[in-house]
């Protein structure tokens, strides 16, 4: 049927072909927005189902993918982001470090501003690999590297949130020299956590103390302590109600 129309009428396959030709784009940001691994795009079944719905698509390889396509969508995506940043004034800057499953270690740098139209936005300028021992130095040259390739003067940021380690508070207070903001996510978590630990060292005390009365209750001392008490309680009462 395909080649039928393409031979025969390829005035009706016009519309269809400008459909093809932006889908590979598409494929490509359904894999990254998705997050689905690159292999799969030489599944078998996947491709086969793909030519059942277009014979006319041709899709990409594996390499394709990741060196062409995606990276072209990583030229649109930055030229829209910087599109909206020239619209903001003034930034705040949200750094955090965060560990693969692979024990790879990665610095997250975002941004945050208001436009003229009071429309929040949030941009994740870089997840960098962190190569040396992170210090509150290094992580200032990363902030500021990361500065530079967006066009982002320093003196349009007005706060930086990180969590309370000390290599934070000496990058943004003795580095940087910005507003800090303490991450009230790792506040609320760090004070969740604690109160846990105070909450089952309490109840592992109370438990104990059970264990305790338990085993005191039910011995043989605790019934001759209890009767000597009994027979000294009594014997007071009798000699009060004597006299």
């Amino acid at each position: 049927m395909w080649d039928h129309l393409k031979a025969h009428h390829p005035e009706k396959l016009q519309g269809v072909e400008q459909n093809l030709a932006k889908a590979p784009l598409l494929l490509a940001r359904a894999f990254a927005s998705g997050g689905i691994p690159l292999h799969f795009i030489d599944n078998e079944d996947f491709r086969a189902f793909i030519h059942c719905l277009a014979p006319g698509l041709h899709l990409p390889g594996r390499t394709s993918l990741r060196m062409q396509l995606m990276l072209e969508l990583q030229h649109q995506i930055s030229a829209a982001m910087r599109l909206k940043m020239q619209r903001i004034d003034s930034f705040s800057f949200t750094v955090d470090s965060w560990t693969s499953l692979g024990n790879r270690q990665f610095l997250a740098i975002t941004a945050h501003g208001i436009t003229n139209g009071w429309v929040l936005e949030s941009f994740v300028l870089g997840l960098v690999p962190v190569r040396a021992s992170e210090t509150g130095e290094y992580v200032a040259r990363e902030l500021k590297d990361m500065l530079a390739t967006w066009c982002i003067e320093e003196s349009k940021a007005i706060a930086v949130t990180t969590d309370g380690a000390s290599n934070m508070q000496n990058f943004v207070l003795k580095q940087v020299r910005f507003p800090w903001i303490y991450c009230a996510a790792h506040a609320l978590n760090l004070v969740i956590r604690k109160g846990l630990a105070l909450f089952l060292s309490l109840s592992l005390s109370l438990s104990l103390l059970s264990l305790l009365f338990f085993f005191f209750f039910f011995s043989s001392s605790f019934f001759l302590f209890f009767s000597l008490l009994l027979f000294k309680y009594q014997t007071q009462h009798l000699v009060n109600l004597e006299m």
